[in-house]
């Protein structure tokens, strides 16, 4: 294989078979000097908070993986660019539960330079998982004697005085260097952990259970010096010897028995072929609140409620009036023109996907991002009302007729307690109910202007009402009873 052919390899990260997967990793160790320029170029792009496609991701992510077990001089320093990046590309690039993987592709690119690594564990304003897999990487490479023991304790006495000795400290930064002490066996740094355990709840949070445990593992590793068995077991840090093993998620699952097809328990889904799968949705979540785009840009789920009012809303409105709404008081710093190209692909299929299901008469379930239950939906409310402040004469039929019921209240319930003027939260039991009929609503308002139904189908019983001298819920500015209130 030649080097792009690995390359591109890479950057599909298609699932294949151990014979394949052999094939391709042979022959990227073999191509290591020529794929690391490449590889390097997209580490330091996510160092200085570049936001990757996710090709380029899928190439950083093996890409390092293979630099580093073929003991690659780029290696370490890449991985240390891409370590330091911003806590929202390292979870992209490494997954949630990182610090196993980060700590052993550590340890694996360590290239003798002790005092490199600890700078990076050090590192100010490193995320706290970051610095947790930075602090486990120096007790293993101490424990097997890659490292001066001596060094290393001073190294960690100094990141205890410097860095956990405020009031409030990172939970897991504090979780890493207890547990870099225990797995060193350096007792003489008993005192300075039983110190953070008396100062800070969340260090010793796990109770008396766990302080004892962590004393027993100090004790253990004190009695057998270079062993680093316990580490390993207990959280899974080690040098990587294969490249399938450490990647397990690029081996192809055997193809099982296939059942009897069940009957569709309800009709398909008529945008099936347009939504975005869930990565894609996971990866544009990011890139809304990555550093590559303004402060003021929307987050996804408000960007679904936009695009819910635009679509099913009176008039047409085209991309050039409604992106300023999505990025607010600036611009996107596109990577490059595929980034572009792939964001605005992005908001096309998403746009699409809501106009296909509403025009077959399926409503579309909001894209809720992960909240408490008085938080849900309140993003996606804030995005509709954007979308209705775009066309608000349009919207103002719908809103005055009292047939149709209580439209826009209802949405605007969801940020009923944002509204001043004495409004009051939404309760539980109501938000359920209202979130329950998003899609239903937006159907409703898709179809009122083509067919204007008399009353909104399976309304809650319940109507928000809007108070008379509360703002506009339509985003206008004004009083209700001087704007789309007024008789």
């Amino acid at each position: 294989m030649t080097p792009d052919q690995i390359l591109d390899a890479f950057g599909k990260a298609h699932p294949m078979s151990p014979l394949e997967l052999i094939a391709l990793f042979d022959a990227a160790l073999a191509e290591a000097d020529a794929l690391a320029p490449t590889i390097t170029r997209l580490a330091e792009a996510a160092g200085e908070g570049v936001y990757l496609l996710p090709r380029e991701e899928n190439v950083v992510h093996i890409g390092l993986h293979v630099l580093a077990k073929a003991g690659h001089p780029a290696a370490e320093p890449a991985l240390h660019r891409v370590v330091c990046a911003d806590p929202i590309l390292t979870e992209r690039l490494f997954g949630l539960e990182n610090i196993p993987l980060v700590a052993s592709l550590l340890v694996t690119a360590f290239d003798g330079d002790g005092d490199q690594l600890m700078a990076v564990a050090f590192a100010p304003g490193l995320d706290g998982s970051m610095v947790c897999a930075g602090l486990l990487a120096i007790a293993y490479l101490t424990v097997v004697g890659r490292l001066d023991r001596a060094h290393a304790v001073a190294f960690l006495r100094r990141f205890e005085t410097e860095r956990l000795s405020g009031d409030m400290g990172d939970p897991m930064a504090e979780f890493g260097w207890q547990s870099a002490v225990a797995y060193l066996g350096a007792a003489e740094l008993r005192p300075e952990l039983e110190a953070l355990w008396a100062r800070s709840p969340l260090a010793a949070m796990g109770g008396d259970e766990d302080k004892a445990e962590m004393l027993a593992t100090l004790e253990w590793s004190a009695d057998h010096p270079g062993d680093p068995s316990r580490l390993i077991e207990t959280e899974q840090v080690a040098p990587i010897t294969d490249l399938i093993d450490a990647m397990p998620w690029l081996l192809a699952k055997p193809e099982a028995a296939k059942p009897k097809r069940a009957k569709p328990r309800g009709p398909r889904d008529a945008a099936a072929d347009l939504a975005l799968d869930e990565e894609e949705e996971r990866w544009l979540r990011g890139f809304l609140v990555s550093p590559n785009v303004p402060a003021s840009t929307i987050p996804l789920e408000a960007l679904d409620g936009l695009f819910a009012a635009l679509v099913a809303g009176p008039e047409p409105v085209a991309p050039p009036e409604y992106l300023p709404v999505v990025f607010g008081d600036g611009e996107p710093n596109y990577a490059s023109a595929e980034q572009a190209e792939y964001v605005q692909d992005l908001f096309g299929r998403h746009w699409a996907t809501i106009e296909t299901r509403l025009a077959a008469g399926q409503p579309h379930e909001p894209l809720f991002a992960p909240a408490t239950l008085d938080d849900t939906g309140r993003y996606w409310a804030r995005g509709f009302i954007l979308g209705v402040n775009l066309r608000h004469d349009g919207w103002r039929r719908l809103i005055d007729d009292t047939e149709a019921g209580d439209f826009l209240g209802l949405v605007v319930g969801l940020i009923q307690d944002e509204l001043g003027d004495g409004a009051e939260p939404i309760d539980g039991d109501e938000r359920s109910e209202v979130l329950e009929n998003l899609g239903r609503l937006v159907q409703f308002a898709y179809f009122y202007w083509r067919q204007e139904p008399t009353r909104i189908p399976n309304e809650p019983a319940r109507s928000t009402k809007i108070g008379r001298n509360a703002p506009c819920p339509c985003g206008s500015g004004k009083k209700y009873k001087k704007c789309c209130g007024a008789g």
